[in-house]
């Protein structure tokens, strides 16, 4: 059995390797989901909008160094930047003018300044472009910026463009540029940057790619780091509890082989490694060491009672193998519970939370035997770990004793606090946010922060708006309703989101016909003739720019039209969004159709996913379980009132976040549904050896007592374990949606195990107080063992 376990762990684990990271924002959606679908079709026809965007303070940007300094910089970044489709800057900016008739599309440092006159003509070209201003420089002069475009693909361009199209020779749609791609952009980016950075050349780097990138790599030092202090602290625990090599070597062994062989079910399943399953090693780790628990506690008991470790392994397994079961199974319920989430990675970490609890099971009743079979054990008295003994086993019997001595007054001092809990639940706000996971003073923020408020914003609104009809965007008043949308949805505001800049094919359209008409202001407008505009777009192809391909199809029938608006939190997208449409509709009319999709639907999508996921997850998981409770517990009323002390954890740390104003996001989000699962092991423990206590006894007092004596202390480690895991998260990472996951985790996992020690047995005295004198097999039923 050991060979055979410890060959199917290796197998697994051999897989580990495939194992990727993925925080890109589209990553959060299902690949089914409408949203997603779009964004990726969106994609494939304009590329991508989620750039990489540099902005560079200077005093002064019209000064030859600098403007030599941002060529060479903008150099580099096109030779040695893997996976970029495009770099833009003042450098390669377009001009467009018109000259003895001609149209000309060319670079704005096409032909570079060379006095002081020179400078103050290229000024004054640049103000001049609406296009430039707020994009590549902002208003106030003091920052030019560079836009990296990276490619859609994750394939070499040129082999792309062999194959022409999707079908004509390629099997299969390549694959979107990825995270491993998009990290090695940044990779090499900051390489450069390093070397360009001065006082008078501050670079600051942002955009959804930097964005990911920082993610994985402080989410890896951060699971690092956490796996050390928590891996530490229950060795800790293990030491001090059996005082032993097996109770510290098993545990280590049960760990190691369940971990390696979860995650070769994460690449097994193609999961990737994200925020959110980022806690998922906390909990296998937790949840095996557990389970190994309550086994080594009652062998090294049975053995220091004389018994042979044959014996004492049966006798282990018929005391807490059912509940081991039911721990299981439940907690995997409570995960399983996120599967169906809309959200992928909190469905990911659903599957993969539920696989490693089961694994864990499925390992405690192999490997965790052999290995107990095979390593030679002294038959040594166990000390304050399950013999009653002890100031711990003492104190536990005198809260035990409390709880059934003044049971109403427990009561209601929980219902104080309930709703205390209640009423600071009713506050909790949603958030999604990902640039606020970073600490305040990180490069990430202070970069977003700069860009947003002097370049008009870092993310994008799409709007794909189709004209029915081949060469529909020739016809004038098509354009001009172009127009009229983008000057509307400049005026939109909401809280801290405002659309800083609309661009779409109207300005092509503008500043050509502008340039054909002796480049005069006045003529920057849109023509109303449809063969003059068709004329004028054709004579801009004909220059050879393909600045085109960003704004229509090839048959001119679609349009898109962007607004660049500030990264701020998702839930101010709801109103923003029905204030657009609303303009949308009244503008463009019933022949015009649209659809909205870029980077910040698709947050706004989260954002609402987000809400509905909880929702879901918290009621699958309480309809789950409490069946699964009523059926261990064997007494319908019993098992309903059972689940009170594992309900209690989750509204008091979303009263917590209420009263402390912290924010329920995409790591947050899965903490109630964890709390029930995990919270209800030890209740089930405790309830599991009531039973059989109260099946001999019929003594509420009696049984409570004698339940704390055995199993007080292994819930007691359990509750260390658990807590100690979570707050290893909090103490350890550096993303501030983390920490507060692990510090609010750890809090309910501390109220879950008061609530079991006091809150369940002044719940039992209150509820069968009248039958303690009864027939012991009244009311309640021992079906722990019909069930074994």
């Amino acid at each position: 059995m050991l060979v055979f376990c410890l060959l199917v762990t290796a197998g697994m684990a051999s897989q580990i390797k495939n194992v990727r990271i993925d925080n890109s924002h589209e990553s959060y959606l299902h690949a089914d989901d409408p949203t997603a679908i779009l964004y990726s079709n969106f994609r494939k026809q304009y590329g991508q909008d989620s750039y990489v965007l540099i902005a560079i303070a200077t005093p002064e940007v019209f000064d030859l160094k600098f403007l030599r300094k941002l060529q060479a910089f903008h150099d580099e970044i096109e030779v040695k930047v893997p996976h970029v489709a495009e770099v833009t800057s003042l450098v390669n900016a377009r001009l467009t003018r018109g000259e003895n008739d001609t149209l000309i599309v060319e670079k704005l440092l096409e032909a570079w300044p060379e006095d002081e006159a020179g400078l103050i003509a290229l000024k004054d070209r640049v103000y001049d472009n609406p296009l430039l201003v707020g994009h590549l420089i902002s208003r106030d002069g003091a920052i030019s910026s560079i836009v990296v475009r990276p490619e859609v693909y994750a394939m070499d361009e040129e082999a792309f463009d062999e194959f022409g199209s999707f079908d004509d020779g390629l099997e299969e749609e390549p694959a979107f540029v990825g995270v491993d791609e998009k990290s090695e952009l940044v990779r090499v980016l900051d390489e450069i940057v390093e070397k360009y950075d001065a006082e008078d050349f501050k670079i600051h780097l942002s955009g959804g790619s930097v964005v990911g990138a920082r993610l994985n790599v402080m989410m890896r030092a951060d699971v690092a780091n956490y796996m050390i202090v928590c891996s530490s602290v229950i060795l800790l625990l293990l030491v001090l509890l059996f005082r032993r090599f097996s109770g510290v070597f098993v545990p280590l062994v049960m760990v190691i082989s369940t971990l390696m062989t979860t995650f070769g079910c994460m690449a097994f399943f193609d999961f990737p490694f994200s925020m959110s399953v980022q806690m998922l090693p906390i909990i296998v780790m937790c949840v095996v060491v557990c389970d190994v628990i309550h086994v080594l506690v009652l062998v090294y008991q049975a053995l220091a009672d004389g018994k042979e470790k044959e014996d004492a392994i049966a006798y282990a397994y018929r005391h807490s193998g059912l509940a081991i079961l039911m721990t299981s199974l439940t907690t995997a319920a409570g995960f399983a519970a996120f599967i169906s989430a809309d959200l992928a990675p909190i469905g990911h970490l659903g599957m993969l939370s539920s696989t490693g609890v089961l694994l864990a099971f499925l390992y405690s009743v192999t490997l965790l035997p052999a290995l107990i079979a095979i390593l030679p054990m002294r038959q040594v008295a166990m000390k304050n770990a399950g013999t009653g003994e002890g100031a711990v086993a003492r104190a536990l019997i005198r809260v035990g004793n409390l709880a059934t001595e003044k049971p109403w007054q427990v009561v209601m001092v929980s219902l104080v606090v309930l709703v205390w809990s209640v009423v600071g639940a009713s506050q909790v706000r949603f958030s999604h946010e990902p640039t606020k996971w970073f600490p305040k003073d990180h490069e990430v923020r202070t970069a977003l922060e700069l860009i947003d408020s002097k370049l008009n914003g870092s993310q994008t609104i799409e709007i794909l708006i189709d004209t029915g009809e081949k060469d529909g965007l020739y016809e004038p008043d098509v354009l001009q309703r172009f127009e009229e949308l983008m000057r509307f949805s400049e005026t939109l505001h909401h809280q801290d989101l405002f659309v800083g800049k609309a661009v779409s094919i109207s300005d092509v359209v503008k500043e050509t016909h502008q340039a054909l008409n002796d480049n005069r202001p006045a003529y920057y407008i849109i023509p109303e003739n449809r063969s003059l505009i068709a004329q004028e777009l054709l004579l801009f192809l004909n220059t050879g720019s393909d600045d085109l391909e960003i704004f229509t199809d090839n048959d001119f029938r679609e349009g898109r039209l962007s607004l660049r608006i500030p990264m701020v939190d998702s839930v101010q997208y709801a109103e923003f969004f029905s204030a657009l449409e609303a303009g949308m509709a009244r503008i463009l009319g019933d022949d015009l159709k649209y659809q909205i999709t870029g980077i910040a639907p698709v947050f706004g999508r989260t954002f609402v996913g987000m809400i509905q996921s909880m929702g879901k997850s918290y009621m699958i998981a309480f309809a789950i379980i409490t069946p699964l409770m009523i059926l261990l517990v064997g007494n319908l009323r019993l098992g309903l009132i059972s689940m009170i002390p594992n309900l209690v954890p989750v509204i008091a740390v979303l009263g917590i976040m209420g009263w402390f104003d912290l924010s329920l996001d995409v790591s947050t989000v899965v903490i109630g549904s964890i709390l029930i699962g995990l919270a209800v092991d030890d209740t089930i423990h405790f309830f599991h050896r009531f039973q059989r206590y109260f099946a001999e006894t019929a003594d509420v007092n009696a049984s409570v007592t004698k339940t704390m004596e055995t199993t007080g202390s292994a819930l007691v480690i359990t509750t260390l374990v658990l807590g100690s895991g979570f707050l290893s998260i909090g103490i350890m990472g550096t993303m501030l949606n983390t920490v507060t996951f692990g510090l609010l985790t750890a809090v309910g996992i501390a109220i879950a195990f008061i609530g079991d020690i006091l809150i369940s047995p002044a719940i039992i005295k209150l509820v069968i107080r009248e039958h303690e004198r009864s027939s012991r097999t009244q009311g309640l039923e021992v079906s722990g063992d019909t069930i074994a």
